[in-house]
């Protein structure tokens, strides 16, 4: 599988297992990266250690399916993910199932 680095990508902290997890991804061997699809989004995580992952999503050019690396998440801190910061601006869904279509709350004269 053909695999493109986001240029910025800080790999230092985990190289070995950046390398290590890179060499599955391009085998294609997904479950020994131990990868899944983040909910609601298009980023998939494969596992480098157990408090690091890497950000990733699928992407496609002139008929070819590429890898896109994106960031590298250390200590499971998402909330500090450049790739996550819209979802903590977008209300979550029970919320806005509240809000009727003018704006109001639902149950509000």
């Amino acid at each position: 599988m053909n695999i493109l680095q986001y240029n910025d990508l800080d790999t230092t902290k985990v190289r070995a297992a950046f390398d290590r997890t890179v060499g599955f991804l391009q085998a294609g061997d997904f479950r020994a990266a131990d990868v899944k699809k983040l909910k609601g989004t298009p980023y998939y995580r494969a596992k480098l250690s157990d408090a690091d992952r890497l950000l990733f999503r699928f992407g496609s050019y002139g008929g070819r399916t590429y890898l896109l690396l994106l960031e590298t998440i250390f200590s499971r801190c998402a909330n500090t993910s450049r790739r996550f910061a819209f979802r903590r601006a977008v209300p979550s869904r029970s919320a806005r199932s509240r809000i009727g279509s003018r704006g109001t709350r639902t149950g509000q004269v």
